[in-house]
C-alpha cells in the first residue's frame, strides 16, 4: 500500500501549508516583474544567475549533482572528459536553457496555469530533447520520451516518483501518470 510516507519529497501538512501556495504564486509574480523588460541591469544581471542556481539545486535534489564551476564551464562549452561528469553539465545546461525558453515563451501565464497536463509536458519536452539519446534512460535503462508521460513507476535520483494510480488524462494534470 502507497502511503504519504513513501513518496519522496515528503508533502508538508496542511497546517505547514497554510499560505504557501499564496506565497509561491506571489514569488512568481514578483520574479516575473524581475524579468520584464527595461527593469535595468540588475535584473539582467540576476536573471542568468538564478537560472544556473535553479539548475544547481534540482540537478542536487535529483541525484546529477555538479558544482556550480562545471555548470558554468558547461554553458562555455567546455566539458568534462568524464562521461558522467559530461552528463551532468547537460543536464544542468538542458536544464537553464528550457527555463530560459519558458520565461519568454510563458511570460504571461499565470502561476495557476502553469501544472496543467500539456504545460507539464512541455517542460519535460524541452528538458529532455536538449540531451543526447543516451542520456535519456531512466535507472532501470529504459528510454525516455521526451514530452510523454511515463507509463510505469519510475525513480528519479534517490526518489521514488508517486505510483501511476491511474490511465485516465485530465485536463488539470490530475489523476495521470507524470513525465519520465
Amino acid at each position: 500500500m502507497v502511503t504519504v510516507v513513501s513518496i519522496q519529497p515528503l508533502f508538508p501538512e496542511d497546517r505547514v501549508l497554510d499560505g504557501s501556495l499564496e506565497l509561491a504564486a506571489s514569488l512568481s509574480k514578483r520574479a516575473r516583474e524581475l524579468q520584464a523588460d527595461g527593469k535595468g541591469p540588475v535584473a539582467d544581471a540576476l536573471v542568468p544567475l538564478l537560472r544556473n542556481m535553479n539548475a544547481y539545486y534540482t540537478n542536487k535534489i535529483e541525484g546529477q549533482h555538479t558544482t556550480p564551476a562545471k555548470i558554468q564551464q558547461a554553458l562555455e562549452q567546455h566539458y568534462s572528459l568524464d562521461t558522467e561528469e559530461h552528463k551532468k553539465q547537460l543536464m544542468a545546461t538542458a536544464h537553464i536553457h528550457a527555463e530560459e525558453q519558458l520565461e519568454k515563451q510563458w511570460k504571461d501565464v499565470s502561476a495557476s496555469e502553469m501544472f496543467n497536463a500539456e504545460r507539464v509536458r512541455t517542460i519535460h519536452r524541452l528538458f529532455f530533447e536538449a540531451l543526447p539519446e543516451e542520456f535519456r534512460l531512466t535507472n532501470e535503462g529504459d528510454l525516455i520520451r521526451p514530452g510523454e508521460f511515463r507509463e510505469k513507476d519510475v525513480t528519479v535520483g534517490k526518489h521514488m516518483a508517486p505510483p501511476l494510480l491511474c490511465s485516465h488524462l485530465d485536463n488539470r494534470g490530475f489523476g495521470q501518470p507524470g513525465p519520465a
